[in-house]
């Protein structure tokens, strides 16, 4: 190769320099819209999660029309749902969160017997219950609510009365409702009681008789390493039988999906006090606390990013940050909603805060 022929093959400077000014320039238009283009992959990834989720909802509230499962309730919805997701529980995830939080499952508690109330045969709701106890102490809940909260202190001191709640004043026989508090948690939150008022009134099954809550006392623990609620019946009134139905329908203590095989044996008898285990589901979503009561194929809220896994709306129910627990903005901006039709649109927060009365009568309130 000539002189000529090497120096006619290599760049000038000028020439390097014009390559680079190019480069620099296509870099300036393109890496800003690159950050806005993933964003766009994941709102569209998160509305396909909301889809699936739309359809094993449906699915659900098709074999609960059928009479195998209880209605779904907004207050454990992730553990009722799960088993309609074909094995895929990322649809549970949007994927801005780097993980989602646990929730506990929707455990019942079914009632054999009367025990001398005007209603027999029917479900409590353990851990989907209106949770009255962050708001009031239960003196002020009227018509009595059958199920209270209380932190553990002292656990099996003298048996559970007094000291095992460290509530002065709390013993059996008679009516304990001026002496069960707002709730507080106690050393570990994640361990508390439920104590129940079985005696049952009405059409809204509001408590009645002695009003001692000491007629089942249940143990709770969420384990959270285990991705589990671990449920003990530590004492039960032997008026009554006591059955715990799973958010997959399987009823406690025979392991079974026939209500009939526990007529006769009862949870918190010798030999059933358990621990009951009950899976805990994750998720980035929130379901409307109106959702029961929405009809299919109207535009109301569903569901939609947020961090509970209830959306706490209307005059019922404002318990923490409300609307302040809405994961916005996340979708540049916007918030991924379902509807109850089906659809799914990005939605600025604004546009349907449910504190504006507009909108709670347009996107929420299913009277309206």
């Amino acid at each position: 190769m000539t002189r000529r022929q090497r120096h006619a093959a290599a760049f000038s400077l000028a020439e390097l320099l014009v390559v680079i000014s190019l480069f620099c320039l296509l870099a300036a238009m393109f890496l800003p819209t690159f950050p806005r283009v993933v964003a766009i992959a994941r709102r569209v990834h998160c509305a396909e999660n909301l889809r699936s989720v739309a359809a094993a909802y449906e699915t659900h509230a098709a074999v609960a029309a059928s009479g195998d499962l209880s209605p779904l309730e907004a207050r454990g919805w992730v553990t009722g749902i799960t088993p309609y997701l074909g094995g895929n529980l990322d649809t549970l995830a949007c994927p801005e969160d780097e993980s989602t939080e646990l929730f506990v499952p929707d455990v019942k508690m079914f009632v054999w017997g009367s025990g001398g109330a005007s209603r027999s045969d029917y479900f409590i709701d353990l851990t989907t219950c209106y949770p009255y106890w962050l708001e009031m102490p239960c003196a002020d809940v009227h018509p009595a609510l059958g199920i209270w909260k209380v932190a553990e202190v002292n656990l099996h001191t003298d048996g559970y009365y007094g000291e095992a709640f460290g509530l002065a004043g709390f013993s059996g026989g008679h009516n304990n409702t001026d002496v069960l508090p707002i709730y507080t948690p106690g050393p570990d939150p994640n361990v508390y009681w439920y104590v129940l008022e079985t005696a049952r009134y009405g059409e809204d099954l509001h408590a009645g008789g002695d009003l001692d809550y000491d007629d089942i006392v249940v143990r709770v623990t969420e384990n959270r390493t285990a991705r589990r609620i671990e449920m003990e019946p530590i004492r039960i009134w032997e008026g009554q039988v006591y059955n715990l139905v799973g958010p997959d329908g399987t009823w406690w203590p025979s392991g079974s999906n026939d209500p009939e095989a526990n007529r006769n044996q009862s949870v918190g008898s010798p030999g059933t006090i358990g621990p009951y285990f009950f899976p805990m589901g994750g998720t980035s979503y929130g379901m409307s606390l109106y959702a029961q009561a929405i009809l299919y194929g109207l535009r109301k809220v569903l569901m939609l990013d947020y961090r509970d896994e209830v959306v706490d709306v209307g005059p019922d129910a404002q318990i923490g940050a409300g609307w302040d627990n809405l994961r916005a903005p996340r979708h540049l901006g916007k918030c991924n909603v379902l509807f109850a039709d089906g659809s799914v649109e990005a939605i600025e927060p604004d546009a349907i805060d449910p504190d504006l009365d507009a909108n709670d009568a347009m996107y929420w309130d299913s009277s309206r």
